[in-house]
């Protein structure tokens, strides 16, 4: 009987000890940037993944937070970085908006390492439509690199294939069906 609990314990300390700020290794952490004038929607979102300073996972990033790539145009740039210097005046938020879809399903703290040291280790120029920030950070939580900028100004320049528009759809389906609960509740 003592084991079972003991394990409880140790198990409620590593949660606790990882999730800093609400934040769990592995979340997509979104910053609104630029909102517009007269519109309530920002005019894109810049994506990182939350990785904790000094976590029990150590995956080379020292005392910073995130891993994230940058807009860089003339360079690839994809770095770990502090939460704060990226925040820049805007609030960030958890959103780890294809969790619950269909399909989608966040990886592992190793897979989500492995993919963590693959995505810098492969840090090609930056692309608006194939390579950007929210590319990275997709892959690096689901496996799959999208982009939707959903609740941007830019949604609809990001979202050309016909992909990202089911994928859109279904993240909106989700979202409806979330808020429905919580209504019902």
């Amino acid at each position: 009987m003592k084991k079972p609990i003991l394990v409880a314990v140790i198990l409620q300390l590593v949660i606790t000890i990882i999730e800093i700020n609400g934040y769990q290794f592995g979340d997509i952490i979104v910053f609104p940037r630029k909102c517009l004038k007269n519109t309530a929607k920002p005019l894109y979102m810049h994506y990182a993944i939350y990785v904790g300073p000094k976590s029990e996972r150590d995956i080379g990033q020292g005392d910073n937070d995130i891993v994230h790539r940058t807009g860089d145009w003339d360079r690839s740039n994809c770095r770990f970085d502090k939460l704060a210097k990226v925040r820049d005046n805007h609030q960030e938020k958890k959103d780890n908006y294809l969790d619950g879809i269909k399909g989608f399903k966040p990886g592992s703290p190793d897979e989500i390492a492995k993919r963590i040291e693959k995505a810098l280790k492969n840090c090609e120029r930056y692309d608006l439509l194939t390579r950007n920030c929210e590319h990275m950070a997709t892959f690096i939580r689901y496996g799959e690199s999208h982009s939707l900028q959903h609740g941007s100004a830019c949604q609809s320049v990001i979202n050309v294939s016909k992909r990202a528009q089911e994928l859109l759809a279904k993240v909106r389906e989700h979202v409806m069906d979330e808020a429905n609960c919580t209504l019902r509740s």
